[in-house]
């Protein structure tokens, strides 16, 4: 069974070399690498090519995409998933890496559990310079609530950031979320959204990938924080048109302050309170 492995590229050239090396310890003959690089302007495309013509015999296919003009992350993702064919899927930012063997670890999670169709996992922080800051960033006591679904439902909604940025996916189940929309900027929440409303998805105690942090703990590249900002609160209002049950009531309360219209201050600040007991209650579990 294959998997596909998809990495948008984008002015990445110090760390493509190092995202495409940590693929080589799985089983490369059932990966299909396919990398789109996003119009970068420097020498990341030239990089990727290099590296892919000196190890593409080890794959059971490879395809390398150079933009003619930048898409922006989510058409980039958009145009990778229709090129995929594998029977499993999974996304590498370029400036990220898999643990060894996570490719393999986790496909065979998902043979074992026919059920399941979207895998979460943990992952260990790394910084600009490949050293690792923290081994294992989902502690014990949250990763054992996790293994709960009410809690992974819990955790995304109050609790956002890894893992669930990254996911293990079969690919038919995937391609049924739909296509990331061009005008928001978190893929990842919007992504992980719907894939607690498609349902089927388990976390999984395994540490699969390497997550770069900056030095600076600076915003995302490019993204303004009204901008950031703005972008999460169409998603989660999107997540909450969309949702049932559960989700719909831990989202209901999460959005409350958003969609109070009322400028009395008081009243906005009540509407706070659902949010902050719930986030309280969980934090003080994990």
């Amino acid at each position: 069974m294959i998997t596909s492995v998809l990495i948008t590229l984008h002015n990445k050239e110090k760390y493509i070399d190092f995202a495409l090396n940590s693929i080589l310890s799985s089983n490369t003959k059932s990966i299909q690498l396919i990398i789109s690089d996003d119009f970068s302007s420097d020498g990341s495309y030239l990089i990727a090519k290099n590296w892919i013509d000196n190890h593409k015999q080890l794959f059971f296919s490879v395809l390398l995409f150079q933009q003619s003009k930048n898409l922006g992350i989510n058409d980039n993702i958009n145009f990778l998933i229709t090129k995929a064919t594998g029977d499993f899927i999974t996304f590498l930012d370029a400036d990220d890496a898999f643990m060894p063997m996570a490719i393999d670890i986790n496909k065979q999670y998902l043979i074992d559990h026919p059920k399941i169709d979207f895998l979460f996992s943990n992952h260990v922080l790394i910084d600009e310079l490949n050293d690792i800051n923290d081994w294992r960033y989902v502690r014990p006591a949250r990763e054992l609530v996790i293994k709960c679904k009410f809690f992974i439902i819990v955790d995304v909604v109050f609790n956002w950031g890894i893992p669930w940025s990254k996911v293990f996916a079969r690919r038919d189940a995937f391609n049924k979320l739909g296509s990331l929309p061009r005008e928001i900027s978190y893929n990842d929440r919007w992504t992980g959204f719907k894939i607690l409303q498609a349902g089927k998805y388990a976390y999984f105690n395994n540490i699969s990938f390497q997550y770069r942090t900056r030095f600076d703990n600076s915003p995302t590249p490019t993204l303004s924080r009204k901008q950031m900002t703005d972008d999460l609160l169409k998603v989660e209002l999107d997540a909450l048109k969309y949702s049932k049950r559960v989700l719909f009531i831990l989202l209901f309360f999460y959005t409350l302050p958003l969609r109070l219209k009322s400028k009395n201050r008081f009243l906005f600040s009540l509407s706070k309170i659902p949010k902050k007991i719930i986030r309280g209650l969980y934090r003080s579990i994990i």
